[in-house]
């Protein structure tokens, strides 16, 4: 059962399908611990799943991308084994790398973890690095620090002892970089920063194998792979990925390789993490977190334009929907948007595939952002009971796509600077950063309104702005940003929300928490008092008033009219 494709039928004994899964409770009675959506490989089922998308490539890769002739005008792309591959000098061309990032090695190292701490009741819990995991890299490319082309490496794993999980104290840590520049330019720049912490622990893969006869044990390698259009013969890239929780399995893992497997576990409640990243350049636009409270710090390091950048936040919980329902279950209304190829921007996969819905099964992940996947979610809303199928305990951030920030106002998009962080705990929300119209920042989430509990579920926004990026927007001054935050629901009524703001250190800081879903608009209007004060003009300046006074000396009296009139010298006033 290899883990590339939506496409591959699996073989699973409905026993196994049906295995109980009351283990996964989490102490406080939450859904979280080993938490996997089900996934029924069984004809006209329908299986949908709304969480956050599971990690990349394990392998970190070089590439090439760019036109040629016979490709019918479409992009190609080559593995890269350095910068000097003859498939990867072509000009016009782009140059692109991933890779994920380990323990800086030395003071002066860049595009590495300088550290990561934690803390839980206060105490400061820093984190032990122990090695990198998988070992085996697959796929890899020479680096060369000259041109801002960094080692390629896997994750790792890190120890925090006192923060003990029920697999034990250790956590992966899942930091990718991707960078670019054209084959004329000398040095990349970075173009995108995720990184995510999980509890977890090593646990055996077992023996799987390929679909096909004789295929070899799959040991949970990820990487990718070079491929070639057979009509055009443009090159292109596949990606295998880490292997998947599929339903019957107990392993949710968060990376492999080695034939092991970093099965997630539920990481403890209110932990605060902190993590510092030295890049030789910063990324550029936004960042999306699944944290709250957050705080930024960027600071410039040399060689320029090399930045320290560190990131506080305490963990949260994210809802997540699992959904197996066959196609006789479904509303009408799901129906027909299914059968028309479903909405917009969601993936989707089959097992044996047929335009026959009793004979297919349709698989769906859809994005955690975009107004399509708020609808496709507001639309499963009702057969789940309006209620969260598990609420993951998260801790995770990173920049928004290209397409995420199409549309975003040309304020949020500076380049070589991170201008916003945008971080919510609703399971789907937004693209991009805050959408500006009449004055308004709006941002809508969505989520079910019951934890997996049965519990209300509340909702946590924040915002982290540079001031200079909010001061451009509305064409402030430099004088101090008044802001309001106002939390509406689907009927355009005001929530009750608890809200703070603030500006500290060139960032403003605005927050909504407590508010309820399933699918409200978040509202930030900033506003500013003149800091300008009018100059007085000739024709405004005040009059001035002469006085009269009577003053005598003996029988003799004299009238003084001036500002300011005084008697002259032995006379008194009268």
């Amino acid at each position: 059962m290899k883990k590339s494709s939506f496409f591959i039928a699996l073989v699973l004994s409905l026993s196994s399908v049906t295995a109980s899964s009351s283990w996964v409770q989490a102490a406080e009675g939450i859904v979280d611990e080993g938490y996997i959506a089900p996934d029924l490989p069984l004809q006209g089922q329908v299986n949908v799943i709304f969480k956050d998308s599971s990690p990349a490539a394990g392998a970190p890769y070089l590439t090439w991308r760019g036109n040629a002739t016979g490709w019918n005008g479409s992009e190609g792309t080559f593995l890269c084994t350095s910068t000097s591959d003859s498939n990867c000098k072509q000009d016009p061309g782009t140059l692109d790398f991933f890779t994920r990032l380990t323990l800086c090695s030395s003071t002066d190292s860049l595009d590495c973890l300088e550290g990561i701490s934690a803390k839980r009741a206060g105490v400061e819990i820093k984190g032990q690095f122990i090695e990198v995991f998988p070992k085996k890299i697959n796929t890899t490319y020479l680096s060369k620090l000259s041109e801002r082309l960094p080692e390629a490496s896997s994750g790792g794993f890190w120890k925090f002892i006192g923060l003990e999980h029920k697999g034990g104290s250790d956590y992966f840590v899942d930091a990718t970089l991707r960078g670019t520049r054209s084959v004329k330019q000398e040095q990349f720049t970075n173009s995108a920063l995720a990184l995510s912490i999980f509890a977890a622990s090593k646990a055996p893969l077992g023996v799987h194998r390929g679909p096909e006869p004789n295929s070899p044990i799959d040991d949970g390698s990820s990487y990718v792979l070079q491929k070639f259009d057979e009509q055009t013969k443009r090159p292109f890239i596949g990606t295998v990925g880490v292997y998947p929780g599929y339903e019957g399995e107990t392993l949710d893992c968060v990376m492999s390789g080695d034939a092991l497997c970093a099965t997630r576990h539920a990481i403890p409640s209110d932990i605060e993490f902190a993590a510092t990243i030295r890049l030789s350049s910063s990324p550029s636009g936004w960042m999306h977190g699944r944290l709250d409270n957050p705080t930024i710090t960027i600071e410039s390091i040399n060689p320029k334009p090399a930045v320290r950048l560190t990131i506080i936040g305490t963990t949260t919980r994210v809802p997540v929907v699992g959904i197996s329902k066959t196609w006789q279950s479904l509303t009408q209304n799901l129906k027909d948007i299914y059968s028309k190829g479903g909405f917009p921007g969601t993936p989707y996969g089959c097992r044996w595939c047929s335009e026959d819905p009793l004979k297919n099964t349709l698989v769906a992940p859809p994005p955690p952002s975009g107004s399509s996947s708020i609808e496709e979610l507001k639309a499963w809303l009702p057969a789940v009971n309006d209620r969260a199928s598990a609420n993951i305990n998260t801790w995770s951030i990173r920049t928004l796509s290209k397409s995420e920030m199409n549309g975003a106002d040309t304020c949020f998009d500076k380049s070589n600077q991170i201008n916003g962080v945008l971080m919510t705990n609703s399971t789907t929300y937004s693209a991009g950063p805050p959408a500006f119209k009449s004055g308004t920042l709006t941002y809508q989430v969505a989520a079910p309104h019951f934890m997996s509990d049965g519990s209300v579920m509340r909702g946590q926004y924040n915002l982290v702005i540079r001031s200079e990026v909010a001061r451009c927007i509305y064409g402030f001054s430099s004088a101090p940003v008044n802001a309001e935050v106002s939390v509406v629901n689907s009927n355009g009524e005001a929530q009750i929300a608890t809200v703070i703001v603030g500006e500290k250190s060139g960032w403003l800081y605005l927050k909504a928490n407590n508010f309820e879903f399933s699918a409200p608009i978040i509202k930030v209007k900033l506003s500013q008092e003149s800091d300008s004060k009018p100059t007085p003009s000739a024709s405004t300046n005040p009059v001035v008033k002469k006085v009269t006074i009577t003053c005598i000396k003996g029988k003799t009296s004299k009238k003084v009219t001036a500002v300011k009139p005084k008697c002259p010298t032995g006379y008194k006033k009268k």
